[in-house]
């Protein structure tokens, strides 16, 4: 293992932010043939109880054949705003595992992020054009950033 956490994963956006809407949000799916584990991050513009994320799995890499996994579900709070939702699935059993966000009520959704950790092939990069940028540092000095 690195000693800096950021070598260590592969950090992607899987979907944009959306407006207000009642729509399912499927994220792009991402394989897992070289790490253990991923995290989905979001968050839901306006909790509620018809409000969550899933964790889905398949063999296709375009997700069209995902199918729900169980006990993966992220439930909003009811009244809450802003609530950010975050799924951790280890070892899952399918070569492509991806999130969907439910919006049973009308909410907005913001960017979908997956973090894959555990990787079996190191270091990772998670530099990708127009999305993320990183910066990993080893005992800074006081200075301009």
């Amino acid at each position: 293992m690195s000693k800096q956490l950021i070598k260590d994963l592969v950090i992607d956006r899987v979907a944009g932010a959306t407006s207000s809407g009642t729509t399912t949000i499927a994220s792009t799916a991402v394989a897992m043939a070289n790490h253990e584990g991923v995290i989905f991050l979001t968050t839901f513009g306006t909790g509620h109880a018809s409000n969550y994320l899933k964790g889905q799995q398949g063999a296709a890499s375009d997700g069209s054949d995902a199918v729900d996994l169980e006990g993966t579900r992220v439930q909003t709070q009811a009244g809450d705003t802003n609530f950010t939702t975050v799924l951790d699935i280890f070892r899952p059993t399918g070569a492509y595992v991806r999130c969907a966000a439910v919006r049973g009520s009308a909410s907005t959704l913001e960017a979908m992020t997956a973090i894959r950790y555990n990787a079996r092939k190191k270091p990772t990069d998670n530099d990708i054009a127009d999305l993320i940028a990183s910066v990993a540092v080893v005992s800074p000095a006081a200075g301009t950033p």
